[in-house]
């Protein structure tokens, strides 16, 4: 009995041209996230064919060794195609006397719904190398949708441009991500989703419709590959607030209904805050009280990041643009004033509260404006973080004090793209205000013990977080995009109270 399949044939060849292309052709690629490492070399760890058809295409786990640090894994769809198209090509793989091109098959409607389809039941995919895909989280609404004879490659296509994954509408109902990078353990958006599925008194995120699980053959597995609901929006938070902020800021519309919205927001933030807290019990999810020991972890780290960023300040000081350089001199003259942010109230009596998980990365970019308010997304952590990291309990403050540096970094924005100048628009609304009086009343009400309950001590913590935050922004913009860096110079200046509108 002959049990080969259509694409053995060509397992050998393939893998040997990918390990000749990829390091040509991942620094290229948004997705990759080593684009100042010099890779050293490319290792296929592993190939499952997802579609066996005349022009296969197959799930493609590289391992990528740089000449100096740690190496990373990445995920790729890549198809055999007999021309050049449906995406970048990686170059021919000839085997049998037939020549075929390599492509990059994760923009590819036809590659990517037939990887999708599979989720369409719970089952497991073969690897070439002793691995395999491991479908789950299967919905039965959901799979009857991917099943369905009327869902066609016309029906899938890109959503926007994401910078480390990459994400695709399928259907009407579904989007699918394909997570590029891979770390041993579950993804937080897996996790957290199937977490808060359990809890039906919070909605406002996408309900997980299943999930695509990589089990190397040796070594822990990693999450590939997300299905959640599509969700009606009208754009992301980003987005709107940024218009909403322009037409208040050009007096063509109110600043009271923005307000409003953000307000509601913050409620909708607490409300996620009080679901994640109530996994007692559960397993990476139970509530941890901040010890003593959490409190002089959070201080140093902060002194040692302060005195970092001020370093980079001085160093770099005559070179700031105009905008940044007297904000960046006033910050180097406060180093008492920031040093004393570190000073945090004992967490125990009115301080005590509750380490719980947390979005981990939370902007306005990470939520959806909707008819009826918010929909949160994006739980995947900060990127840069090692996944361990971002899967453990951590102060909810956190996320607060993101979503505010946020409304900071809007604020900036909208009034640098009023044509009439920042001395000829209005003054910009409490958006920190609004925010912050919806989140803390609905905590209150609902009586999660992951604040602490003395009002003094929760002010504290919350600019104790919003100050470290605006010194990561610091420092990432004086690396990144010194033309932002008056942003959080400005904005740091304000929350040390030596800052003006």
């Amino acid at each position: 009995m002959n049990d080969r399949r259509p694409t053995d044939r060509w397992q050998a060849a393939f893998e040997e041209s990918l390990a000749r292309a990829l390091p040509g052709f991942l620094p290229g690629q948004r997705w990759f996230g080593a684009k100042a490492r010099r890779i050293a070399s490319v290792r296929v760890r592993d190939v499952v064919w997802i579609d066996e058809g005349p022009e296969p295409c197959a799930l493609v786990l590289a391992r990528v060794e740089y000449s100096s640090g740690a190496p990373d894994r990445y995920a790729m769809l890549v198809a055999l195609r007999h021309e050049p198209a449906g995406g970048p090509t990686l170059g021919p793989v000839e085997a049998g006397g037939e020549t075929r091109q390599m492509i990059e098959a994760s923009g590819s409607p036809r590659d990517v719904l037939a990887l999708a389809r599979h989720l369409g039941r719970a089952h497991d995919l073969p690897g070439a190398r002793g691995g395999r895909l491991r479908f789950g989280d299967v919905v039965p609404a959901a799979a009857g949708g991917l099943d369905a004879e009327a869902l066609h490659e016309s029906h899938v296509r890109p959503l926007g441009a994401e910078q480390s994954n990459t994400s695709v509408r399928v259907g009407s109902q579904h989007v699918f991500k394909l997570l590029r990078r891979l770390e041993p353990g579950e993804n937080p958006e897996v996790e957290i989703g199937r977490f808060l599925a359990g809890r039906p008194g919070f909605r406002a995120v996408p309900a997980l419709r299943g999930s695509i699980t990589w089990e190397p053959g040796e070594g822990p597995p990693a999450t590939v590959g997300v299905l959640q609901d599509l969700v009606a929006n009208v754009g992301d938070g980003w987005q709107w607030a940024l218009a909403r902020l322009r037409a208040v800021l050009s007096l063509d519309e109110a600043p009271e209904p923005l307000v409003e919205q953000v307000l509601r927001l913050g409620a909708t933030t607490a409300d996620l805050h009080a679901a994640l807290a109530s996994g007692a019990g559960v397993a990476g999810f139970a509530p941890e009280p901040v010890t003593a020991a959490d409190l002089r972890a959070w201080e140093e780290a902060f002194r040692r990041r302060t005195a970092s960023v001020l370093a980079l300040i001085a160093e770099g000081l005559e070179g700031a643009l105009p905008p940044a350089r007297a904000a960046c001199a006033r910050l180097l003259r406060l180093r008492d004033r920031l040093t004393a942010a570190a000073d945090l109230p004992a967490p125990e009596g009115g301080g005590a509260f509750a380490k719980i998980r947390v979005h981990g990365d939370y902007h306005l970019g990470q939520t959806l404006k909707t008819p009826a308010g918010f929909v949160l997304i994006d739980f995947e952590g900060e990127p840069a973080r090692p996944l361990e990291e971002r899967r453990r309990v951590q102060c909810a403050l956190k996320d607060v004090a993101g979503m505010l540096r946020s409304f900071d970094y809007a604020i900036e924005t909208a009034r640098a793209q009023e044509p009439g100048g920042v001395a000829r628009v209005a003054s910009a609304p409490d958006l920190r205000g609004g925010f912050l009086r919806g989140y803390l009343e609905r905590s209150q009400a609902l009586g999660g013990g992951y604040l602490p309950a003395d009002p003094d001590a929760c002010r504290r913590w919350i600019a104790f977080f919003e100050i470290d935050k605006a010194l990561y922004e610091l420092e990432y913009e004086i690396q990144n995009r010194p033309t932002w860096l008056h942003i959080p110079a400005r904005g740091l200046l304000r929350l040390l109270g030596d800052g003006t509108e």
